[in-house]
């Protein structure tokens, strides 16, 4: 998803003639669009590392000794 500051930033660095600011242009290009890519991740999936300990805690814990797992 682009946003109006890379949208920005990319057009200022497609007429920037100037090789370090340049190259500082498309540092903080990459930043941005990173940092948004990974709000976009965790929104679409939302799921905390936690889920395995969510599981673990509603294990069968009332069956008897007799119990196998099927």
């Amino acid at each position: 998803m682009l946003t109006p500051e890379i949208i920005e930033l990319c057009k200022q660095a497609s007429v920037e003639q100037d090789v370090g600011r340049l190259l500082s242009l498309v540092n903080e290009i990459n930043q941005l669009i990173d940092k948004h890519s990974k709000r976009f991740a965790f929104i679409s999936n939302p799921e905390s590392e936690d889920q395995t300990q969510i599981l673990k805690s509603h294990t069968p814990t009332e069956v008897g000794p007799d119990y196998t797992p099927a």
